[in-house]
């Protein structure tokens, strides 16, 4: 407990630039570490900071102690109206960017998939673009063909469908994977992050 006490807190206090989620999840073990190792003022202090940014939190009781359980709750209950004051006063999501990937992963904490979303959509729109505007400069409008480059434009017509393609694919699952997670701040995380080391510790 010792252990998971002090590498939850390096993530919750922010040294090792944890996401939003990553963060809560820090919050979430070092409380019940804290708790368990008698230290119930620094577990009154953690879940609160939790409840700040996750109002709707809840433990899993199939992993937690019923005592942890109800430490948690009375702290819920005790500062019930400083975690409201903390809900109205955050920034709020919008549902619209939900449908712009990857605004829609940046809004929801997930970092390292909007700049995978957003380098596949750059690199295949810009393929796109740039097969069918050599395309159109080859062609000729009368009759449609690419005199002096038929089998150059017929290898370009395909890398510009195979660019397309991949760019409305990775638009749709990234408003898919936008829509799924808007209400991520409500729904029970798992309980797994990386520790400064790299390793990835599931409670």
């Amino acid at each position: 407990m010792e252990l998971v006490a002090e590498t939850a807190r390096q993530v919750a206090e922010g040294r090792v630039h944890p996401t939003p989620v990553q963060r809560a999840q820090a919050l979430r073990l070092l409380g019940i570490a804290l708790y368990l190792t008698g230290r119930p003022e620094g577990a009154e202090s953690a879940f609160l900071e939790l409840l700040r940014l996750r109002p709707n939190v809840r433990l899993d009781p199939t992993t937690t102690r019923p005592d942890v359980i109800g430490f948690f709750e009375t702290v819920r209950a005790q500062h019930y109206e400083e975690i409201q004051r903390a809900v109205r006063d955050r920034p709020g999501k919008h549902f619209i960017l939900s449908l712009l990937p990857p605004a829609g992963q940046l809004q929801n904490g997930n970092r390292a998939r909007a700049l995978v979303i957003g380098a596949v959509e750059v690199l295949s729109l810009g393929v796109a673009i740039g097969t069918y505007a050599q395309l159109r400069s080859w062609v000729r409008d009368s009759d449609q063909t690419f005199p002096g480059h038929t089998s150059d434009a017929q290898t370009l017509k395909t890398l510009n469908n195979v660019a397309v393609g991949v760019f409305a694919a990775t638009v749709i699952v990234g408003i898919i994977d936008g829509v799924a997670n808007f209400n991520r701040d409500s729904s029970e995380p798992s309980l797994a992050f990386l520790t400064p080391g790299g390793l990835g510790f599931h409670f």
